[in-house]
């Protein structure tokens, strides 16, 4: 169960939610949380999930002295944040946006006018930079275009296999489409999200900004970067949820599109991740067993990502000496 904490106190309805979960990170949330004040578009309100940090997170929202900020404290660790999608916001629509990343000036704005604008559409997603650097994390690239991509669950899976990067951090949603994630986080882990958002379809259509409007940050301590128990189950599960979206790859660009993402990708993380040959074939036998690599779909780039991984692995193992 959650406490509330409000200091919202405004009875008309806003027109997005931004629900931000936490846990320990102050430094990078005052981060978070600057970077939606800062939007050009300023009808909404910030809902902090507060996994029951080791700071006073109501004193730390105060500084703010912002009455659209309101916080949600959970009295022990709960470990995930499943329960936000069924929150029940009191908004059209909602973000859910991590604790540790910076949303572009424009991100509201741009997403709030699609979803206005295509009344058909669930929900729509932009593109991520990732960076490294946390000086950097405020450099935007600069946006170029207007145009928007819609997408039925097919469309959605093979723009992802093509390379596009999607997740919560970037997309809004029309509240009366959220469903609860719990079931899918448990059969993918931390991939769940990409089988939400794409679930979440039923036969509709979301929207694509291929603009890059939020900048994701890499660092050891998030969810992402960590080593899941079974994860090659788990991804096992994400890829066959991708065949399955994908009609079981009857069509021809399809197959040739979800073999060669298998390759490509799951060749150079199995060497990075192998200590010998046997390591090698004993990572690949769970997704050999189901049909899952075909070496003869391996493209030119994947022989260069897995050359350059053997190389890396190499060096690692050299007792290089100053």
């Amino acid at each position: 169960m959650y406490f509330l904490f409000l200091k919202n106190h405004s009875t008309t309805m806003p027109k997005v939610t931004v629900a931000i979960p936490t846990y320990n990170r102050r430094e990078h949330l005052r981060e978070a949380i600057k970077s939606v004040l800062a939007q050009t578009f300023q009808d909404f309100v910030i809902i902090v999930f507060d996994n029951h940090s080791d700071y006073d997170v109501r004193a730390f929202l105060d500084e703010f002295n912002d009455s659209r900020i309101s916080a949600i404290v959970a009295p022990v660790n709960e470990g995930n944040y499943n329960h936000i999608f069924m929150h029940g916001f009191d908004s059209e629509y909602a973000i859910l946006f991590h604790d540790d990343d910076v949303m572009h000036p424009e991100l509201l704005a741009r997403e709030v006018a699609v979803l206005d604008a295509h009344t058909e559409l669930v929900w729509v997603g932009t593109d991520l930079q990732f960076v490294r650097s946390d000086a950097r994390m405020h450099d935007f690239v600069p946006v170029k275009s207007d145009i928007i991509f819609t997408h039925d669950a097919a469309g959605i899976v093979r723009l992802i296999l093509q390379g596009f990067n999607l997740c919560y951090d970037s997309v809004m949603y029309r509240t009366v489409h959220l469903d609860d994630a719990a079931p899918l986080t448990n059969q993918y882990s931390k991939w769940g999200d990409r089988p939400y958002l794409v679930s979440l379809l039923h036969g509709g259509k979301a929207g694509i900004i291929k603009e890059r409007l939020v900048n994701y940050r890499i660092h050891p301590g998030q969810d992402s970067q960590a080593a899941a128990p079974d994860s090659a189950q788990y991804a096992i599960n994400l890829l066959l949820f991708y065949k399955k979206c994908l009609h079981n790859l009857q069509i021809a660009s399809d197959r040739r599109l979800f073999y060669r993402h298998v390759v490509d990708s799951l060749i150079p993380a199995t060497i990075v991740s192998s200590r010998t040959i046997a390591e090698f074939k004993q990572f690949l036998l769970p997704y050999r067993r189901v049909g899952l690599v075909r070496l003869r779909y391996i493209t030119p780039k994947g022989v260069f990502r897995s050359l350059r991984a053997l190389v890396r692995t190499i060096q690692k193992k050299l007792p290089w000496k100053n």
